[in-house]
């Protein structure tokens, strides 16, 4: 038995539904479901006793081990310090311990003043074993400018905080610290609760946005939302580490990310987590504060230096460690594209003002390199022993930035391509380029045959990953005249900026017969391949 044709009206009926769906295709719609939120709890310090004469060698040894003197570099002589307040301890000290606690992923310490001297902590693994003492890094130098201009959105916490220590799944800690330190100190236990969350999904059209070099977007890392603000360009990039655990697995990386995300937000008080980008020992790259990658986005990360500047983190502890060559390769590759977005040579010089920090008072202008250690700009040893390795992110950031100028061309997806029985061919997707916001020109072609076109219809799919571009790169044409038989549609995006043209790909597709038959011709009967 013959199957009947579909009638005209059917066809066009089935067209009407295709770009009904090609359109909610593009939108995003509300997804439920559960994700792992970090939240941080606030306690006071256990029941404080004494510490004897004879346990505090081996305190003294705990600190001795993970606090070298920072050296003096030549941009800012007056930023040499130590790593924590106090680089000796008194026998004034008083040790707590608290073994009933609910499992947990990171502690800090936090409080009203700054410490007078180092303060140390172990904990209690979900094993029942007591690992060593360890030093918390004290930074002075993180938080907002002290001065706030751009509407800069930043909460009240607590004045003075240890560097989260991330401990995966300890259930007891034992906190050593100077007894005049205890009255203005509070314990901070971060810990992962799943919850039930309403998230705007991407849509099967938007899950193929590339990000630069393989960016790990904030919904990888179930980031919070947050409020940020933003400068008018970037013109500095100020190289930071974690001072926190190198004992993590790739797996774990999101969860580092959140505990230290929620230190910031409920412990401190910022609007985020104070990075803009983080770099993990396998080299992964990290978006960390909200605002979108592309952006100049004012960070918490070194005090008074925020606005206009780019703060990359290494997650770890590189006090005395050495980094891998991939994690600089990351960091020089991050600093390289986010400064060539901004047109400035990563191995250049900047006059730099403060807007106040505990080296640099507000006002006081400094001529440094465009890509400094966090001690280059404060009294702090940050970024450890990254510090000696800055010429060489310099170098291979100005190699990206040069590579990238050249290369950098608009990015997009030719998402869709369907034939019709008319002779018309419908071809949907994205493009933008991230150093404009205007529409973009594309060219299609197929043959010898072209057609320009402007990619301006709304993506909203789009807002989440790009905000600074706006939701109006999207294309959906429907191109008329083919015969029946095999075509091959290219689609090439035109360059604004730095670079060349981009190609978005080509699709192969048969168009049918008047009639919906498929031409006897075309071996394969594929619509789309």
């Amino acid at each position: 038995m013959t199957t009947p044709l579909p009638s005209g009206r059917v066809v066009r009926r089935l067209a009407a539904l295709f770009g009904l769906a090609l359109i909610l295709n593009f939108l995003p719609v509300p997804r439920f479901g559960f994700a792992q939120i970090s939240v941080l709890d606030k306690v006071a310090l256990p029941l404080m006793t004494d510490v004897a004469a004879s346990e505090l060698p081996q305190l003294q040894a705990a600190v001795d081990s993970t606090t070298p003197v920072a050296p003096v570099n030549s941009d800012n002589p007056s930023s040499a310090s130590t790593a924590s307040p106090s680089a000796s301890m008194t026998e004034d000290r008083v040790t707590g311990t608290a073994d009933k606690v609910s499992e947990f992923a990171a502690i800090g310490v936090l409080l009203d003043e700054a410490p007078s001297e180092p303060i140390l902590v172990r904990v209690q693994s979900s094993d029942g074993n007591w690992g060593s003492w360890r030093e918390l890094g004290i930074e002075l130098d993180e938080g907002p400018d002290a001065s706030r201009g751009n509407n800069q959105i930043e909460g009240n916490g607590a004045a003075f905080g240890t560097e989260p220590l991330w401990v995966e799944d300890a259930i007891g800690y034992q906190l050593n610290l100077s007894s005049s330190d205890v009255p203005t100190a509070e314990v901070a236990l971060m810990r992962d609760e799943t919850k039930r969350t309403i998230t705007e999904a991407i849509p099967v059209a938007g899950a193929a946005v590339p990000t630069p070099f393989g960016i790990h977007l904030r919904t990888e890392w179930a980031a919070r939302p947050s409020t940020t603000s933003l400068g008018s360009t970037v013109k500095l990039a100020v190289v930071h580490h974690s001072a926190s655990s190198n004992d993590y697995s790739p797996a774990e990386v999101p969860g580092v990310l959140r505990s230290i995300q929620a230190y910031h937000m409920d412990g401190r008080g910022w609007s985020d987590i104070a990075y803009n980008f983080v770099v993990d020992k396998y080299g992964g790259v990290w978006e960390g504060r909200g605002g979108g990658i592309s952006n100049p986005v004012i960070g918490a990360h070194a005090m008074g230096f925020n606005t206009n500047s780019v703060g990359v983190m290494m997650l770890g502890d590189y006090t005395n460690a050495t980094p891998s060559a991939t994690a600089l390769e990351s960091v020089s590759r991050v600093i390289g594209w986010k400064l060539a977005l901004f047109n400035v040579d990563p191995a250049g010089r900047v006059s730099f003002t403060s807007l106040g920090s505990t080296s640099i008072p507000a006002g006081v202008t400094v001529d440094i390199p465009r890509v400094v250690g966090h001690q280059n700009v404060g009294a702090t040893g940050c970024p450890g022993s990254i510090q000696t390795s800055l010429g060489q992110i310099q170098t291979r950031a100005q190699e990206w930035t040069s590579y990238l100028r050249a290369t950098m061309g608009p990015v997009g997806v030719f998402d869709i391509a369907v034939a019709e029985a008319s002779g018309s061919v419908v071809s949907a997707g994205w493009v933008l380029d991230l150093e404009v916001s205007a529409p973009l020109q594309i060219v299609l072609a197929s043959g010898d045959r072209s057609l320009v076109a402007i990619a301006e219809i709304p993506r909203p799919d789009l807002l989440p990953l790009y905000p600074d571009q706006g939701e109006n790169h999207g294309f959906w044409l429907r191109w008329d005249g083919f015969t029946p038989g095999k075509h091959e549609i290219c689609i090439t995006a035109i360059n604004q900026g730095y670079g060349q043209n981009s190609a978005l790909g080509c699709k192969t597709l048969v168009v049918p017969n008047p009639d919906g038959s498929i031409p006897t011709e075309v071996t394969n009967p594929a619509v789309v391949k």
